[in-house]
């Protein structure tokens, strides 16, 4: 995968076969669309669910194969994992 970024802040993630690319932000979540290198068309979103509380993958009645499902895969966990580590990290006490 290959970041752009703006700051420290990932605007496009490039995969071999799509690219993640931020559509919004709020204050502690993020949208994606998933995009594909070849055509542009937008195959699905990316966006949190709080319901389940982690993000989660829409498709536009897209047909994935394992390694597309795959990378999809790595990026939702990547997401999940950058979102708990910031849920969860302890708040300083002022001295």
């Amino acid at each position: 995968m290959i970041a752009e970024k703006v700051g420290w802040l990932p605007i496009k993630v490039r995969t071999e076969y799509m690219t993640f690319v931020k559509v919004g932000q709020k204050p502690k979540t993020s949208e994606w669309h998933i995009v594909n290198n070849q055509s542009g068309y937008v195959l699905g979103s990316i966006h949190w669910f709080g319901a389940w509380r982690q993000y989660v993958v829409e498709t536009n009645e897209c047909t994935f194969n394992n390694k597309c499902l795959d990378t999809i895969s790595q990026f939702l966990t990547k997401l999940n994992n950058e979102h708990s580590e910031r849920v969860d990290k302890p708040v300083s006490p002022l001295v």
